[in-house]
């Protein structure tokens, strides 16, 4: 068998890399993926969980009362700290306008059905609205 040539050696390197590859592109995703623990001033949560902290435009709440939400208003800004305003009808037949601001990607805006209680604010604070599960 003369004539017969003897195929070329190729280099298994490329093979040994694929692991270490597939290792840093899957560490890379994973970095760009996890949310941050480190919270820039700016942006800072005011709302804890199902609470939210804002203004009643309506006339003052003057004790705690319980309600449900009517709408979810006028929601403007980034979604880090976005403003809304929520039309709450209390269990005293009364009607509240609350201003509120938060960050959507941790806690959703109040939304129509959802029952709340609504927290008097002490003399120049502000007023706080919890949700109800």
């Amino acid at each position: 068998m003369k004539g017969r040539r003897k195929p070329p050696h190729r280099s298994r390197a490329p093979l040994l890399l694929l692991p270490f590859l597939a290792l840093a592109v899957g560490g890379i995703v994973y970095l760009t993926m996890t949310p941050s623990n480190a919270a820039e001033p700016s942006v800072l949560p005011q709302n804890l969980g199902d609470t939210f902290t804002g203004t009643v435009l309506s006339a003052a709440v003057e004790r705690r009362t319980q309600g449900v939400v009517q709408a979810d208003l006028d929601c403007k800004g980034p979604m880090s700290a976005i403003t809304c305003r929520a039309i709450i009808n209390s269990e005293d037949g009364g009607r509240i306008e609350f201003q509120y601001t938060h960050d959507m990607m941790g806690q959703p805006c109040l939304a129509p059905q959802d029952r709340v209680i609504v927290e008097a604010a002490p003399a120049g604070g502000r007023t706080v609205v919890t949700r109800l599960a």
